[in-house]
C-alpha cells in the first residue's frame, strides 16, 4: 500500500500529464488548426500559443507541489537525475544534431528537405532549448546564491 506522501505525488503526476495534455489540445476542440486551407490564421497562432502556455503554468505548478512534498532524499535524487540526465541527453544529442543538420540524415531518408531553410529550422528548434536551459540556470543559480548570504 503507498503512503500519503507517494499516494499525492502520483496524483501530482497524475494531474501534470493530464492537465497539460487537455489544455495544450483545448483549441483543437474550440478553433481548431493553426492553419486554414494552407494560410496561417493569426488569431489561432495566438490562442494556441495561450494554451500550451497555460499548460506549462499548469505543469510547472503541480511540479513545484510535488518537489516539495518529497522527503530529502527524493529530492536530492531528484535533482541529481534531473541534472546529470539533462547534461548527458544534451551532450549525447549533439554528435545527432551536427549530422542531422550537415545532410548526413539523407543517407537514412533520400526524401528528406534538404536547403538552407530546413538547416535554419533545425538549428533553431535545437539551440533555442540549450539557450533557454542555460539562462534558466543562470537566473536560478544567481538567485539562489543571492538568497543565501
Amino acid at each position: 500500500m503507498l503512503d500519503q506522501r507517494r499516494l499525492r505525488n502520483w496524483t501530482y503526476l497524475a494531474a501534470i500529464i493530464v492537465g497539460a495534455i487537455v489544455l495544450s489540445r483545448a483549441p483543437l476542440i474550440l478553433v481548431g488548426r493553426p492553419m486554414v486551407h494552407g494560410v496561417i490564421d493569426p488569431a489561432r497562432v495566438v490562442v494556441w500559443t495561450g494554451a500550451v502556455a497555460l499548460a506549462v503554468v499548469w505543469a510547472v505548478f503541480f511540479g513545484v507541489l510535488m518537489f516539495r512534498n518529497q522527503d530529502e532524499f527524493q529530492r536530492q535524487a531528484s535533482q541529481v537525475g534531473w541534472y546529470w540526465g539533462a547534461t548527458l541527453g544534451l551532450a549525447v544529442s549533439t554528435p545527432v544534431f551536427v549530422f542531422i543538420a550537415l545532410g548526413g540524415l539523407r543517407w537514412f531518408w533520400p526524401g528528406v528537405p534538404t536547403g538552407p531553410g530546413p538547416s535554419r529550422a533545425f538549428m533553431i528548434g535545437y539551440y533555442l532549448p540549450i539557450l533557454l536551459q542555460f539562462t534558466g540556470f543562470l537566473v536560478v543559480r544567481t538567485w539562489w546564491r543571492w538568497s543565501k548570504r
